[in-house]
Formats: C-alpha cells, structure tokens, sequence
C-alpha cells in the first residue's frame, strides 16, 4: 500500500539558523498520527512543509505517492490535503452556515455571480448542511461566527477545513484554549469526522493525543526523537525524560 504522505532527510532553516535537521516520517491511508514535542522543536515548521507554505532546505516530499516538494500550497489543498489553525479563521460577521458553504464553494471552485444565484445550486447547500450536523452544529447555522463560544469556533474551524473533503486532514492544536469539558467535546468531533480519513493532529493535551493516536511522532530540536503507538510512546525513558516528565511536572 503507498504511504498517504511520506517525508524523507527533511531540513528546514531560515537564515542559518536550522529547525528541522533529517526529518523522516511515513503516514499510512486512514492513520490517525499525533506529532507531539515541546515548543520549539518544529512542529509548526514540519506542518508548513507538508502544507506547502515553506519548501524543504534538504529533503522531499511524496502524497499519495506523488512527490509534492516544490508543488505551491493551492495545489495541495486541490490534490486534497486541508488544515486547521492554531488561530481561528473564520468570518466573524457571517453566519455559521455562509463560513461553511464558502469552504464548499472553494472546493467546488464556484464563485458568486449575478449570472449564478447561490439559491440554484443544491448539491453546494445539501453538502454544507451535511457537514454542519457532522460537526454538531446544524442548530447554529443562522448564529454569527463571531458569537458562537469559542470551543464553538474551533469545531467550526475544523468543519471548514473538512468542507475541502480533503484526503489528509491536518489540525493544529484544536483544543488550544479551552475548557476540559469543550475539550471533550471536541475529541468525540475529530473521533467521528476522521473516519476513513487521514489524519495529522499537532496537539499538547495528552488525554487528547492518546485517546485519538494510532501512532504518535515525537519532536525534538528539530528530530524525531520516537516513533510508536500510544502505549510504546507513554513507557519510552527518552520521551519521559525530554517531554513527557516535564508535562507531569507541571500538570
């Protein structure tokens, strides 16, 4: 089976000054991996490669088993991979449904016009309605974003970047910000839309990480330090010591 994304001797540095040095990582078709290391170590970076913001140093890049390295960040959401925010992105004036079905208009590759009424174009409403009570929030559709609670936001966040139907969905720190019990809510919506997808998940709430992970990455200053399931990840000393203890410590 071809990998669903495959990184090889990935190096990324900005004026000298190195951040990812030989990163090698390989996600299976509808494999759930959690990418998880302290701040600083590149996550944010290694998700910008695989977006299509940055381009590699050093190294390449294969999805689907085509190699994106230098393919511009517009070509991958079209070849099908999505992404949320650490930031929300929304538009706060507009209704919960009108951010929903802006996304499936842009993966439709539909633009407004006199000549085409919005009203005539069924399957683009049928499809935003769908992905609205996927995410449980089909009893919002005529509430501003902006005026939604902002656990609210973050699952209208992720409905957006799922509105690209995409192959890969990538989430950034979706539970930043918010409550335990938001939190909880919001674990159960990633659980119930990545069926069948696959999916990348930066995030430091461990509860989250090892109920949602079939594989977990650990970054480290710029390396992957372990690689493994959930289980193999919480008994790994070296993670322990680098990561791991110090959230411990602190929690």
């Amino acid at each position: 089976m071809t990998a669903q994304l495959r990184i090889e001797g990935v190096y990324k540095d900005f004026g000298g000054l190195e951040i990812l040095m030989g990163v090698d990582l390989q996600i299976e078709p509808g494999e759930r991996h959690a990418i998880i290391g302290p701040n600083g170590a590149g996550k944010t970076t290694l998700i910008n490669l695989i977006t299509g913001k940055y381009t590699p140093s050093r190294g390449r890049i294969w999805f689907g088993g085509m190699e994106i390295t230098s393919v511009p960040a517009h070509g991958r959401v079209r070849l099908g991979i999505g992404r949320s925010f650490q930031i929300i992105n929304l538009f706060p004036e507009m209704t919960v449904f009108e951010n929903m079905r802006n996304a499936i208009l842009s993966k439709e590759g539909i633009r407004l016009s006199v000549r085409r009424a919005l009203k005539g174009l069924r399957g683009v409403t049928s499809e935003t309605e769908r992905v609205l009570a996927l995410i449980g929030l089909e009893s919002f559709r005529n509430v501003p974003a902006a005026e939604l609670a902002y656990g609210k936001q973050r699952t209208l966040e992720i409905g957006l970047a799922l509105g690209l139907d995409p192959q890969l969905l990538i989430l950034d720190e979706p539970t930043a910000g918010i409550s335990s019990a938001e939190t909880r809510e919001i674990a159960g919506v990633i659980r119930r839309v990545t069926e069948r997808k696959t999916l990348i998940l930066i995030e430091h709430d461990m509860d989250v990480v090892f109920a949602l992970a079939d594989r977990i990455s650990v970054l480290h200053h710029g390396r992957i330090l372990a690689q493994g399931s959930p289980a193999e990840i919480r008994e790994n000393p070296e993670v322990k010591e680098a990561y791991l203890g110090h959230l411990e410590a602190v929690g």
